[in-house]
């Protein structure tokens, strides 16, 4: 996992197309070794999540190659290895696990991010219905002090249909249902590394499982 460190951080510093290509044999071994971790993640989160069918690192592994006709930023490359594990990959509109490996803010969450209008009105319901749920995934084990909601969109006013007087508005106004958490880069350079991310993404599990209940609940 060294040479992912290695080479995010010399992409750092020499973005930009002519350095890549010349360096293009780092990039693949670094992609390799990222591939291999994934793969690894893949085996262990489907023991634990059943939900987690059809994940290779081929669908959950984000491209390093940036989009950049419609950004200020016309940096070629991303500088950082990214991957969404979740049913049928990272294009899934399901609950998910994402790591995120850069020199300088790793991180690791899940949840799900954007649901579309009918997902987040069923979340919403949810927890709406269902508040103790939600109270006692965010109270175990300092759960909600050891990840954070994202909380960009975040609406200022009650979603319509909801009073300000429920006990848990604040929850009803998010509109990503994500929760994350940073690492020390040197968490990457350690033989439990994978273990380290298994072991914090069986935390995230009864968030995700509450998040699909909500889900199916719109089949039932």
């Amino acid at each position: 996992m060294r040479q992912i460190i290695d080479f995010l951080s010399e992409l750092k510093t020499h973005n930009e197309r002519d350095w890549f290509n010349a360096n293009k044999e780092k990039f693949l071994i670094a992609k390799t070794s990222f591939e291999e971790f994934v793969l690894d993640l893949i085996s262990e989160l489907q023991l634990m999540d059943p939900t987690i069918t059809g994940a290779t690192p081929k669908n959950t592994i984000y491209r390093i190659y940036r989009d950049v006709r419609f950004s200020a930023d016309k940096s070629p490359y991303k500088t950082h290895f990214g991957a969404y594990i979740a049913r049928g990959g990272r294009k899934s509109p399901l609950p998910g696990y994402y790591i995120h490996i850069d020199p300088d803010e790793s991180f690791l969450g899940g949840g799900i991010f954007q649901p579309g209008p009918e997902h987040l009105k069923a979340i919403r319901k949810e927890i709406f219905d269902f508040p103790e749920d939600i109270d006692s995934i965010m109270g175990h084990d300092d759960f909600g002090k050891s990840f954070v909601l994202f909380d960009r969109d975040k609406l200022k006013r009650p979603p319509q249909g909801y009073s300000a007087d429920f006990s848990h508005i604040d929850f009803l106004k998010y509109k990503h249902f994500v929760v994350s958490q940073t690492f020390p880069i040197d968490w990457v350079k350690k033989s439990d590394f994978s273990l380290k991310v298994i072991n914090q993404f069986h935390r995230i599990l009864p968030f995700n499982l509450f998040l699909k209940r909500a889900i199916d609940s719109i089949d039932d």
